[in-house]
């Protein structure tokens, strides 16, 4: 007899998690999509740069931090469209996944921008470092962000080890990674 308490040995499963090796699969494919469009993203900044690098020494902080904020809304957007519309980007496609609310609808922009939010806060940690240490000349910074980086796989890592194969970054979202059958 259940008393309204969730006993997760009588949740019955409708749908088939996907586990991290797909994940980490789709998300190779998407970063290769993700840096083609970024590039062709940075086509407009390329007259204030005159042979200067992109960098805020370079260019001036204004122009470095109008760049950065293209990039991120270009990174948002492509995620937010793919999954809002379809479900699925192209690498989640090619990978057989699909990325839904926990009743099984498409994601909300609302929930969308939460799941990249979530997911942002395993891996910006090390980019940052990264970043810094580019512009420090660091590699004891370069190397805390390659080690930082390691969250991000871990969070991914939960998805093998949970029930129902959902990451930190999914719970906190309302969001799943399913198996789509065709």
């Amino acid at each position: 007899m259940n008393n309204g308490e969730d006993d997760s040995s009588t949740i019955e499963i409708s749908y088939q998690p996907a586990g991290a090796t797909r994940r980490i699969g789709a998300m190779i494919y998407d970063a290769l999509l993700v840096m083609a469009v970024l590039a062709v993203a940075t086509v407009p900044f390329i007259p204030f740069l005159q042979r200067k690098i992109l960098i805020p020494s370079e260019v001036g902080w204004l122009i470095y931090s109008l760049y950065l904020s293209w990039q991120l809304l270009v990174i948002i957007s492509f995620f937010g469209f793919f999954w809002t519309r379809r479900g699925q980007t192209l690498g989640m496609q090619v990978w057989h996944l699909r990325v839904e609310d926990e009743q099984g609808q498409l994601l909300s922009w609302s929930m969308a921008l939460k799941r990249i939010l979530f997911a942002a806060v395993f891996w910006m940690p090390g980019f940052v470092c990264i970043a810094i240490s580019e512009q420090l000349k660091s590699s004891y910074l370069k190397w805390s962000g390659e080690a930082l980086l390691l969250l991000g796989l871990i969070n991914l890592c939960m998805a093998t080890f949970s029930s129902r194969r959902r990451t930190w970054h999914d719970r906190m979202a309302g969001s799943r990674v399913v198996i789509k059958n065709n």
